[in-house]
């Protein structure tokens, strides 16, 4: 969302979206809007009213791997005398976006 959505009135706000690359084929355009190479920032707005929502649409090459988690296990153990102890096992993959073979 362009306006984020506070319960309360504020004074001004914008948003900054940060980007992976510079390449932004398009994007959404709510006055003011600026791009600078791989960051965008809309606003500032002034007296925008509480819960006003806007949509935002980025379209953006992002061509790196995403890290994945596929599995997650956390086990917490709390004695009798307190202690608390964590454990966290995570099972993490590098997932790309299926080009060729998913077509």
């Amino acid at each position: 969302m362009v306006h984020p959505t506070p319960h309360h009135h504020p004074l001004t706000s914008n948003t900054q979206v940060r980007l992976p690359s510079s390449t932004i084929p398009s994007h959404s355009v709510v006055q003011p809007t600026s791009k600078n190479k791989d960051k965008i920032t809309y606003g500032p707005y002034s007296n925008v009213p509480p819960f006003t929502l806007e949509p935002m649409r980025l379209h953006f090459e992002h061509a790196q791997p995403f890290a994945t988690v596929t599995e997650l296990v956390r086990e917490i153990e709390v004695s009798h005398w307190g202690n608390v102890y964590f454990e966290e096992h995570y099972t993490v993959v590098g997932s790309a976006v299926c080009v060729m073979k998913c077509i």
